[in-house]
């Protein structure tokens, strides 16, 4: 079923345009929004607090997963809340502009885009390229979803989902904060995204090396594998860029072409990632290890 549910889900994601109401996000933002109204989550909530608020809703999908059963009615379900935690149809369609400021030479659009899509050149020391940005987007929108479903079914899927809000949610949602206690909050929060991200990161990159230059990314991969404190944006950018080759060109750095090619290279890359997984899923489906 889990095999079933992924190619379902991924294949509805390309072919329908989703509404606000297909959208993890949307009820995300509810979710935590109640949850301050009624003063259970704050600025100042220790670890506790916010493991519970990621937990919750996984624990939820869970328990109705298991009530349904593995038959008709649970593929259904587990399809459905894969589908709605896939995917950012606001940052693909920011990024097919991009592309179409660059197909018009429009190089100065293509930087608002890219800041758009949260890529700051100044302001971005683990990923300093826009490409490789793009892979950490796409890691957190897609393969680790996929990793987290793969693990643990559809409430693995949603509770990679809430903490990513959570985090979001820590670093803008409370307006109000000093800096003091949203760096505090952002650090408790980030160390738990961290050890989510430990595993998936480091089975995502593995999957560059398989699909890209293995024996340059190699090298990075397993000098990364049991560092603790590297943190999972800055593994995935580096062995993403060693894993794929960037043809060097002669055209003028901020010519349309030479802006365009390094991000379109290396989202090829993830997605080409992305059709292994779900290769090494059908794999271990075949075999009965799913």
């Amino acid at each position: 079923m889990t095999l079933l549910s992924l190619l379902f889900a991924l294949i509805l994601e390309r072919v329908t345009v989703k509404t606000e109401q297909w959208r993890a996000q949307y009820y995300s933002q509810i979710y935590l929004r109640w949850l301050v109204d009624k003063d259970w989550l704050a600025i100042t909530s220790d670890r506790v607090v916010l493991i519970l608020v990621m937990l919750v809703p996984a624990l939820l999908v869970y328990f109705i997963g298991d009530w349904l059963g593995s038959g008709l009615l649970g593929l259904v379900f587990n399809t459905a809340i894969l589908y709605i935690c896939l995917g950012c149809p606001n940052l693909r369609a920011t990024y097919k502009c991009f592309l179409q400021a660059a197909n018009r030479g429009d190089v100065a659009a293509c930087g608002l885009y890219a800041e758009t899509l949260g890529h700051d050149n100044d302001d971005d020391s683990e990923c300093g390229s826009f490409g490789q940005h793009l892979v950490w987007l796409n890691y957190t929108h897609y393969a680790a979803i996929i990793v987290f479903f793969i693990a643990f079914g559809a409430a693995g899927a949603v509770l990679y989902v809430v903490a990513s809000a959570l985090l979001s949610f820590v670093r803008t949602g409370f307006v109000s904060a000093s800096v003091e206690e949203t760096d505090k909050a952002l650090q408790a929060m980030g160390s738990i995204v961290h050890w989510l991200d430990f595993i998936p990161v480091r089975l995502t990159a593995l999957g560059f090396l398989l699909v890209g230059h293995f024996g340059r990314a190699g090298g990075i991969w397993f000098e990364k594998l049991f560092d603790l404190r590297v943190p999972a944006k800055s593994l995935l950018c580096q062995v993403s860029t060693a894993a794929e080759d960037i043809e060097p060109s002669n055209l003028p750095a901020n010519s349309p072409e030479a802006v365009v090619l390094e991000p379109k290279t290396l989202v090829k890359l993830a997605k080409r990632n992305i059709t292994f997984l779900v290769t090494v899923v059908s794999i271990l489906t075949v075999v009965g290890a799913l």
